[in-house]
């Protein structure tokens, strides 16, 4: 028999999978624990009680979230719900804007947010863009492409993106008809109706097509300019975006050149827009700032799925990933290269996060969040799975963000489940906690150190922000220059049981009826929400480093707590709440002993564990545990 003192300094691993808890030869059994939930692994190792998540609105549907940041610390968020557009700066709804989007399309929608403004794309829909207008009014409306008119009247060159969708021995000939139309006749059946009110370009020349023959061999419009020859030729092209060839499934804009890709018909395709000129795709002669548009050559096919900015252009496809790059990024010096081999989501957008100069992206498979990044030693970008450690946090994910302010990758999964990862790139910290909450978390979006979550709670969607001084859910802050008894205003909880804190009290649990609450007594502030418990339990103790401790009795166990209200705890007896002595500040800091009695055996559950139900602030740093073990 002997006397063990194991020592846990950090929990820099998070919760590792279950799979993976006979792997007691790896550093992150060390660092790691059985259970993390609500709570976030800091950066310097210790764990700390969530954040709570304030109340903003609630709204009719569930949908998508795209957030940003505006000058002056504003921030803009969209909520993209089926039919609709809501907008909210600063959390005040200016703008609730008809879209064409339904229910169906918005796993698949995607966007960009550029200078304020929204982009937003779906293969099936056309591009739109919500921009603020004049009189401070917003607008939804179709991408418009500038418009050149020519000498005729009614006649004119839009500068929208072309493309040859018909294989590459289709030829077309060019002959006049009537009224001004020309007839364009190919050697293939490469039109539809619904070609009709879109353009091609004969030879350079734009026509608008009119009308189409009856065999899809013909098609009918009027030139924009003079056709020179009329021969047959392969030289033609369709406008690439239309009913007929789909839309762009993503969209990006990189050193202020919007770039799109994606069309179901043309899925490895690119088009970069003119320099400065985000909706001008005219190419030109080719010049440097001018328009450009190549493929992804492979013999694989790599439909895009989303792009990120970072040191280059990153195109992310459903079987690999790619670098557009050039030094300018021009249509003579553009160096496209495939990078690595992973392939991202096929079925659903999942927008790519950028942390510390990497970008994070969701695997085709599913199960992997893969981080993409250039290293200096290779020269090239590599790929590694960050989940690797927390296979079972990870659930089919839904949606991604990064938070830079608390050092959060925030997943959420198609069970309706929150999961997050603190990170460190620099000390190589990649720490996986759950975050459970009363409802499923729908969406995400992150900016300027701000968090805004979607949540179903009681079948109503509700938009609700990450606020680190909330100690409860779907959680309001009310306050009265005079003491009161009753508050009103919480009709958003009718119905629920819910924590309530006045006047930096826990008065415990009530029930709100007809959105009101009276208190016991009166108070000046009340804070009232949804309760959450956060859990943490360590991984069995090791003997030796390696070996698990089949029979053990623990004699005490140490906590090094940091600004900590409430600590309830079970060393082997049931869960107890500890005494702490208040500081300066109302809270604990330093270490506190609990004594634990009794020999347990290896399946009897953790050396110790963590269970707090009331909204408390907790952070522990570090344990250190005091135990006899027979070997």
């Amino acid at each position: 028999m002997s006397t063990l003192y194991p020592v846990q300094t950090s929990f820099s691993a998070g919760e590792i999978d279950p799979a993976l808890v006979g792997r007691t030869d790896l550093k992150a059994y060390l660092d790691g624990a059985s259970r993390l939930a609500n709570v976030f692994v800091t950066v310097g190792g210790g764990v700390r009680r969530r954040a709570g998540m304030r109340h903003v609105a609630e709204l009719a549907a569930g949908g998508r979230l795209a957030l940003a940041g505006l000058d002056g610390g504003k921030r803009r968020l969209f909520v993209m719900l089926p039919g609709k557009l809501s907008i909210f700066d600063d959390e005040v709804l200016v703008a609730d804007l008809l879209a064409p989007w339904s229910e169906t399309h918005l796993p698949s929608l995607s966007w960009a947010v550029h200078r304020g403004h929204l982009l937003v794309c779906h293969p099936s829909l056309p591009p739109h863009r919500a921009s603020l207008e004049l009189l401070d009014i917003w607008r939804l409306l179709p991408w418009s492409y500038p418009i050149k008119d020519l000498a005729t009247p009614g006649h004119s060159v839009i500068r929208q993106p072309y493309a040859k969708f018909a294989p590459d021995d289709a030829t077309l000939e060019a002959a006049p008809a009537q009224d001004g139309n020309w007839a364009f006749t190919s050697n293939r059946q490469v039109f539809q109706p619904g070609h009709v009110g879109t353009r091609l370009r004969f030879r350079n020349v734009e026509v608008a097509i009119t009308s189409i023959g009856a065999n899809g061999t013909r098609a009918f419009g009027v030139p924009q300019g003079t056709i020179e020859n009329a021969s047959r030729t392969t030289l033609w092209e369709e406008q690439a975006f239309g009913p007929v060839n789909g839309y762009p499934a993503a969209a990006v804009v990189y050193r202020d050149r919007l770039v799109v890709g994606g069309v179901p018909r043309m899925p490895n395709r690119l088009w970069l827009s003119r320099i400065g000129q985000p909706f001008d795709f005219d190419t030109g002669e080719g010049l440097d700032d001018e328009a450009m548009s190549f493929q992804l050559g492979d013999d694989r096919a790599h439909a895009i799925r989303g792009f990120g900015a970072g040191r280059s252009l990153e195109v992310f496809t459903a079987a690999g990933e790619w670098t557009v790059d050039g030094n300018p990024l021009s249509p003579a010096s553009v160096q496209v290269v495939r990078q690595t081999g992973i392939g991202s989501l096929a079925d659903r957008y999942v927008p790519p996060a950028e942390v510390d100069g990497a970008s994070v992206f969701i695997a085709r498979s599913g199960d992997a969040v893969v981080e993409y990044v250039f290293t200096d030693v290779n020269v090239a970008y590599q790929a590694q799975d960050l989940a690797v450690r927390a296979r079972h946090l990870v659930q089919r994910p839904v949606d991604l963000a990064f938070d830079a302010k608390r050092r959060l990758l925030l997943l959420v999964g198609s069970d309706g489940q929150l999961v997050t990862a603190t990170i460190d790139r620099h000390a190589g910290i990649v720490a996986w906690s759950k975050q459970q909450t009363a409802g499923e978390v729908l969406a995400v979006a992150a900016a300027e150190g701000t968090v805004f979550l979607l949540v179903r709670r009681a079948g109503k969607v509700r938009i609700e922000c990450l606020e680190d001084p909330m100690p409860l859910d779907a959680a309001v802050r009310k306050s009265s220059a005079t003491p009161r008894s009753t508050w009103t205003g919480l009709d958003h909880l009718t119905g629920h049981h819910v924590g309530v804190i006045a006047d930096g009290s826990d008065l415990g649990t009530f029930t709100i009826g007809a959105g009101a609450l009276t208190l016991p007594m009166p108070a000046k502030e009340i804070v009232v929400g949804l309760g959450f418990e956060h859990r943490v339990e360590p991984l069995p103790l090791l003997i030796d480093g390696r070996r698990k401790a089949s029979r053990y009795r623990p004699l005490q166990v140490t906590f090094e707590l940091h600004e900590t209200a409430g600590l309830t705890v079970d060393v082997g007896e049931g869960l107890h709440p500890i005494t702490l002595p208040p500081g300066p500040s109302g809270r604990f800091s330093g270490p506190r002993t609990v004594r634990a009695r009794g020999w347990r055996n290896l399946g009897d559950g953790p050396l110790w564990r963590i269970h707090e139900t009331r909204p408390l602030a907790f952070e522990l740093l570090s344990v250190i545990s005091d135990v006899k073990v027979t070997r």
